[in-house]
C-alpha cells in the first residue's frame, strides 16, 4: 500500500540491514576483467555518493564529454584539458603517473586491464572525478594532464584496499606499480528481449555497496568474459534503447562460471534534461542521481517488502550547457536528486515509460550556509577538522556536505538544504573527541555553529542471563536518532565496550548471533529502553524466554518427485533473509535448527521453478515440519486490458497478490503490459488498495504454464483509518496492518522522514484491527482500532512509539 500522506514513504536500507549483509561476508569486488580497449572517461560524478563534489576542472584530464557518448548516466570522451584539442604530456602545471600491472602469482603483465585513477578523498573511497585506461600488452598505462595532488590507482572494479596511493607533482612523472591476485572468471552471452544475441553492450559489475562498473563489452557473438573475480558480486548488460538485464549472482564459492545469459528486458526508457539557477544559467558539473527499488531494473530483489531491497542508482553529470541525458533506462518510477556545492539539493520524482523520452528543465535554487569555528574543550582553535553533514534519500540517492576547518579553526559549508533538522558532526582524523548537533535551517540563509570537541563518551558492561552465567558472542547495539550508532561483540565472560560517541544513544539492544555456517542469521532478542546517558560498567539480563530458540524441516521435491538443483531455503524477518540452507539430505530432506521464536516467512527457490511462499511458527524446543513442498514451473498473472484501461483507479494505488493462506503478498504492478510470476499453481487474492478508496479484492486460480488475466474490480469511495505516529524521530518504520484475528490485510509497508509521521490506510471492511509500528531502533507499538459501517471512526488517531 501506499499511503500518500505518510511524509516520504520508500526504501531505506536500515543500520541493521547494512550489518547483516557485512556480518554474511558481503563485501564484493572485481579485480581483472577482460574489455576492449577503448579507454573511457567517466563522469565526474557518476560513481560516488560523495560529501564532497569537485567541478570536472578538477582533473585536468577529465571532461564533460558530449551528450552523444552518454549511456545510462554513464559519459564518455576522450581525455583532455579543458580548453585543449588533445590530451598531452606533463606540463609545469600538470604531472602524469605510470602505470605498471603485474599477476601477483606469475609476475607477468597483466594485459588489456582497466586501471582506474581516482582523486583521494576520505581515504580513496570517493570515487567521483574518476578516469579509466587499459593497459597495453606490456601491462602499462599512462594518465596525463593531471592536477598536482594525491591519487588512487588500482583496478577499475576494486576496492580502495587493493589500490595503491601516489603524489602528483608539476611537470613529472609518477611512477605506480600494481601487483594483483588471480581469481575465478565468469562467461556468457548477451541476448535481448527476443533472444537474439547483442553486440556492444557493456557489462557491469556491481559491488557491496550497489556502485556499478562497467567490466567489459560484448562482442560481435554477443559473448563476453569477466577474469579475476575476487568475491562475491554481480554482473548485468545493458546498451542504449534497452532496459538493462537482471543482474547474475556470481559466488566465489561456487568457482568459475560459463554460459551466463545476460538478457535485455526490451524496450527501455530515455531521459534528459536541463539544470540552470534561478537566473535560468545554465549548472555544469552538476551531479544527476536517479534510485529505485522497484522490480525490472537490473537491482536483486530478495525481499517482498521494498524498503530492504537494493536500489538500482544511475549517475551523470551536466555539461557546459547544464544538460545531461540518461538512454537505456529502465521504465519505472525513479527517484531524482540533482546536486551541486553551490546551490542547495533538489529531489523528485520521474516516471518512465518504455520506447519513450522524458525531457526536464530543473531549477536549483539558493542553499543554506553554515559557518563557524571548531575550537577544543580549552577554546584553541583545531585546524584539519572535519564537519560533516550526512544528507540521504530513501533510495540511497547522498547529498552529504563536508568542509575542512582553516588553521584559525573556521570553516565554511555551503549549498545545504533548507532542512529544520539536519544533523551536523565535527572531528579530527585520528584524534579522539566529536561534537555533534541538529540545526534549524529554515529561518535563516547563513547559520552560525561553533562546535567544541569533546571526549568520546562510551560505554562498557556485561551481558548474562536469568541465572547470571556470561553470554558470549552476542551483538550489543546502541541506538538513537534512528540508526545504529556503535556495536561490539560479547567476550567469554559477556564483557562489552562501546567506544563511539553515545551523547545521541537512547537505547540498547542485543542480537543474537549467527550460527555457525548461515552467517545471515542474526536477530533482536532484547532491547533496554531508554538507558542511555549511562555510567559504565551496566549489566544486561537477558531472560530466557528470550534465548529460546525452535527448528523447521521440510521435504522439497519438484512435480516429478526429485530434488531441483540450486534448491535454497530462506527463513525471512521483515522480508530480509534470517537463515537460509542450500544443502539438503536423502530425497530433499532439509533441516535449520537454532532459530529464534516467533512467525516468520518461508520462501523456497530454485532455477526454472516457481518460487514457494508460506508462513512458519517457530516454537520452543520444537520443530515446525512445513511437510512435502512441491516446486512446478508455474504460472504467471496479467491485467485484463480493457477493465484496467477504465478503471477509475488512482495513481497512487497499489495491487498485491496474496497467497491462499492470505500471506506472503507480492506487488503486481497497477500498469498495462505487467506481468507477476511466475507463482506457484494454486488460489490466490489479488488486492487494490489507495488511501481515500475501499480495499479491493478479487480472488484468481494460477496454473503451471498458464497465464492468467485479472479483472480490475471497479473503484468505491471510501475513507479510511487515518492515524499520526509520534516519536518516531529520524527514523523510518515498518507499518503493518492486520486483522485482530491475526491476518494480514494490507502488505507491509515503509514510511518515516517525519515526526509525527501521517499514515492514511484505505477504506477497510467492518472489522477490528490492529496496526503494528516498529522501527530499526526497536521502538513499537501496536495500535487497535474498529471500523464499523464503513467509517474507521473521526478525526486522527494518535499512535506514541516507546
Amino acid at each position: 500500500m501506499a499511503p500518500p500522506e505518510t511524509g516520504k514513504t520508500g526504501t531505506l536500507l536500515w543500520g541493521g540491514a547494512i550489518a547483516l549483509l557485512f556480518l554474511a561476508g558481503a563485501r564484493w569486488w572485481v579485480d581483472r576483467a577482460s574489455i576492449d580497449p577503448g579507454a573511457r572517461v567517466e563522469s565526474p560524478a557518476f560513481a560516488g555518493d560523495s560529501a564532497d563534489l569537485d567541478p570536472p576542472e578538477s582533473l585536468l584530464h577529465l571532461t564533460t564529454g558530449s551528450r552523444d557518448h552518454r549511456v545510462s548516466g554513464w559519459e564518455g570522451g576522450e581525455a583532455e584539458t579543458p580548453g585543449s584539442d588533445a590530451p598531452r604530456a606533463a606540463t609545469t602545471s600538470s604531472g602524469a603517473a605510470h602505470v605498471l600491472a603485474r599477476w601477483t602469482d606469475s609476475g607477468r603483465p597483466a594485459t588489456d586491464l582497466l586501471v582506474s585513477l581516482r582523486p583521494w578523498r576520505n581515504g580513496g573511497a570517493a570515487r567521483h572525478g574518476r578516469c579509466q585506461q587499459p593497459t597495453d600488452q606490456d601491462g602499462r598505462t599512462t594518465f596525463l594532464n593531471l592536477a598536482p595532488g594525491d591519487y588512487v590507482v588500482g583496478l577499475a572494479t576494486g576496492s580502495s584496499e587493493r589500490a595503491t596511493r601516489l603524489t602528483v607533482e608539476s611537470g613529472a612523472t609518477v611512477e605506480a606499480e600494481l601487483f594483483l591476485a588471480e581469481g575465478i572468471s565468469i562467461s556468457g552471452v548477451v541476448l535481448d528481449a527476443a533472444g537474439a544475441r547483442v553486440s556492444g553492450a557493456d557489462v557491469v559489475w556491481v559491488d557491496g555497496l550497489g556502485e556499478p562498473e562497467r567490466v567489459g563489452v560484448s562482442g560481435e557473438t554477443g559473448s563476453f568474459r569477466v577474469e579475476g573475480v575476487l568475491d562475491d558480486g554481480y554482473l548485468f548488460a545493458e546498451r542504449a534503447g534497452d532496459a538493462p538485464s537482471a543482474r547474475h549472482l556470481c559466488e566465489l564459492g561456487a568457482g568459475s562460471q560459463q554460459g551466463v545469459v545476460l538478457q535485455l528486458r526490451g524496450p527501455g526508457a530515455s531521459l534528459e534534461g536541463l539544470v540552470v539557477d534561478g537566473y535560468g544559467e545554465p549548472v555544469p558539473g552538476a551531479r544527476v542521481s536517479l534510485g529505485t527499488s522497484e522490480r525490472l531494473t537490473d537491482a536483486p530483489h530478495p525481499s517482498d517488502v521494498p524498503g530492504w531491497n537494493r536500489p538500482a542508482r544511475l549517475r551523470a553529470v551536466t555539461d557546459r550547457d547544464g544538460g545531461f541525458t540518461f538512454a537505456g533506462v529502465a521504465p519505472v518510477s525513479w527517484r531524482m536528486v540533482v546536486d551541486h556545492p553551490d546551490f542547495a539539493p533538489l529531489e523528485s520524482t520521474v516516471a518512465l515509460i518504455p520506447g519513450a523520452s522524458e525531457s526536464l528543465h530543473l531549477t536549483l535554487g539558493e542553499g543554506a550556509v553554515v559557518w563557524g569555528t571548531l575550537t577544543d574543550r580549552q577554546g584553541a582553535p583545531v585546524r584539519d577538522g572535519v564537519i560533516y553533514s550526512p544528507g540521504e534519500t530513501p533510495d540511497r540517492l547522498g547529498y552529504d556536505r563536508l568542509a575542512t576547518t582553516q588553521p584559525d579553526g573556521t570553516y565554511e559549508m555551503r549549498g545545504l538544504g533548507r532542512s529544520a533538522h539536519r544533523r551536523f558532526h565535527a572531528h579530527v582524523e585520528g584524534q579522539v573527541g566529536s561534537a555533534e548537533a541538529f540545526l534549524d535551517l529554515t529561518a535563516a540563509t547563513r547559520v552560525e555553529w561553533n562546535p567544541v570537541l569533546r571526549p568520546l563518551a562510551g560505554l562498557s558492561g556485561v551481558l548474562i542471563n536469568d541465572v547470571d552465567e556470561p553470554l558470549r558472542g552476542f551483538m550489543v547495539v546502541a541506538m538513537g536518532s534512528g540508526s545504529w550508532i556503535d556495536n561490539a561483540m560479547t567476550a567469554g565472560d559477556g564483557s562489552f565496550t562501546l567506544t563511539q560517541d553515545l551523547s545521541l544513544a537512547t537505547d540498547l539492544s542485543v542480537l543474537r548471533p549467527a550460527a555457525e555456517g548461515r552467517p545471515l542469521h542474526i536477530r533482536a532478542i532484547h532491547v533496554e529502553r531508554d538507558v542511555l546517558p549511562a555510567a559504565s560498567p551496566i549489566v544486561i539480563r537477558v531472560l530466557e524466554g528470550e534465548l529460546a530458540v525452535g527448528a523447521v524441516k521440510g521435504h522439497v521435491v519438484d512435480t516429478s518427485g526429485h530434488l531441483p538443483a540450486g534448491t535454497e531455503v530462506q527463513i525471512k524477518a521483515w522480508g530480509f533473509p534470517l537463515a537460509q540452507v542450500s544443502v539438503f539430505g536423502v530425497d530433499g530432506w532439509f533441516e535449520i535448527t537454532d532459530l529464534c521464536t516467533g512467525r516468520f516467512d518461508v520462501e523456497i527457490t530454485a532455477p526454472d521453478r516457481a518460487p514457494w511462499k508460506g508462513v512458519v511458527e517457530i516454537e520452543t524446543d520444537r520443530t515446525t515440519d512445513l511437510g512435502d513442498i512441491r516446486l512446478g514451473r508455474g504460472g504467471q498473472l496479467e491485467w485484463d486490458a480493457a477493465s484496467l484501461q477504465s478503471s477509475s483507479w488512482p495513481d497512487s494505488t497499489e495491487a498485491s497478490v496474496w497467497n491462499g493462506a492470505g500471506e506472503s503478498p507480492e506487488p503486481l504492478p497497477f500498469e498495462p503490459n505487467r506481468t507477476l510470476g511466475p507463482l506457484a499453481e494454486g488460489e490466490y487474492t489479488v488486492r487494490l488498495s489507495a488511501p481515500g478508496y475501499a480495499l479491493a479484492v478479487n480472488s484468481v486460480s494460477v496454473f503451471d504454464g498458464e497465464t492468467t488475466t485479472v479483472a480490475v474490480p471497479a473503484a468505491r469511495a471510501r475513507q479510511g483509518p487515518v492515524f499520526e505516529v509520534v516519536g518516531i524521530g529520524e527514523a523510518y518504520a515498518l507499518l503493518r496492518a492486520r486483522q485482530a484475528s491475526g491476518d494480514t490485510i494490507l502488505p507491509t509497508f515503509m514510511a518515516g522522514g517525519d515526526d509525527p509521521l501521517r499514515v492514511e490506510l484505505p477504506g477497510l471492511p467492518d472489522g477490528d484491527y490492529v496496526l503494528e509500528v516498529e522501527t530499526i531502533g526497536q521502538r513499537r507499538a501496536v495500535h487497535r482500532f474498529s471500523v464499523r459501517n464503513g467509517s474507521g471512526g473521526s478525526g486522527v488517531e494518535r499512535i506514541t512509539l516507546r
